[in-house]
């Protein structure tokens, strides 16, 4: 039941407007507007039981039933539209003009058409597909989870730390472990990374580690740690890291982390190393592994 009705019941039945929106929980000026309206437009009492709350709201305001009713589009089918090449939102809403237009109805503003789009793909937690290129980025990343390393004098161990890279065609990954995330070592291991993949790509993503990236601020080119841009241009590739705090960027490699987390990590769990060099060797049997196994929804496919 709407509140236009419920508050005329009340008023039929002596209730003060302050009375009237205490109980439906509504404002003081609701309820005045409604009994102004009233004033201007009157409603039989009889009447008030018998009549729809559409009928009763256009006898009331008028005015408002005169007003066009904006149409609305159907984001599902222009989410769907998004995902083919060359589809933009212009054009969709452009299209979208078109029809209004030929039915006689008004429709909404470019602006408001975006707003609305992104009102509802926040509503359903939408996400679009993105199609990668053959060999076109290489993204980079720690892995959270480390390794163990055992000294053989005192038996303690110290906390190895695993490098991941993925080529997002194909999910075709390497890993390799480091002593430590400093310059070094971030250096050295893309350069194993190279080599494991015999290429290099036109895009380097990594995150906005300060070992690589020394600031990256919104609106404004990242600042790339020199050594670190010294081995881009040696290997003719370019460095975009992601945005911050947007992991989405580099989707590929944060789920190839969580898998190599359970292929590699998980499988030599129970096994103590004493030297770097004998871990990166089984880390690379099992890297091996993972990299051969067939895709379970595609077929076979080549990044570089």
């Amino acid at each position: 039941m709407s509140k236009e009705k419920q508050i005329l019941q009340l008023r039929i039945k002596g209730y003060s407007q302050q009375r009237i929106a205490d109980t439906l929980k509504v404002s003081r000026n609701t309820v005045a507007k409604v009994f102004t309206a009233l004033s201007q437009y009157p409603v039989p009492d009889d009447l008030l039981e018998s009549i729809s709350e559409s009928e009763l709201h256009q006898r009331l305001f008028p005015d408002e039933a005169m007003i066009p009713v904006l149409v609305t589009p159907d984001y599902g089918y222009i989410h769907k539209e998004l995902l083919k090449s060359g589809v933009t939102l212009k054009l969709l809403w452009e299209e979208y003009v078109d029809i209004c237009r030929c039915s006689g109805r008004p429709p909404y503003m470019y602006s408001q058409f975006c707003k609305l789009y992104q009102d509802y793909v926040c509503k359903n937690h939408l996400t679009m597909h993105i199609r990668h290129k053959p060999g076109d980025k290489l993204m980079v990343d720690w892995v959270g989870t480390t390794l163990p390393l055992y000294d053989r004098l005192t038996g303690k161990s110290c906390k190895v730390y695993l490098f991941v890279a993925t080529l997002p065609f194909s999910m075709y990954c390497f890993a390799k472990a480091c002593l430590t995330m400093k310059e070094e070592d971030w250096i050295n291991v893309h350069i194993s990374m190279y080599e494991y993949f015999c290429a290099s790509t036109r895009l380097l993503i990594p995150d906005n580690l300060k070992v690589g990236i020394l600031s990256h601020k919104k609106y404004e080119d990242p600042i790339v740690n020199r050594a670190y841009q010294e081995l881009a241009d040696h290997y003719q590739t370019a460095i975009l890291p992601t945005r911050v705090l947007a992991p989405k960027d580099k989707a590929a490699v944060e789920g190839s982390a969580g898998q190599v987390t359970t292929h590699i990590i998980a499988k030599l769990r129970n096994r103590q190393f004493f030297e770097l060099n004998d871990m990166n060797k089984s880390i690379r049997k099992e890297l091996d592994r993972f990299n051969q196994n067939e895709f379970q929804k595609k077929d076979a496919v080549q990044d570089l």
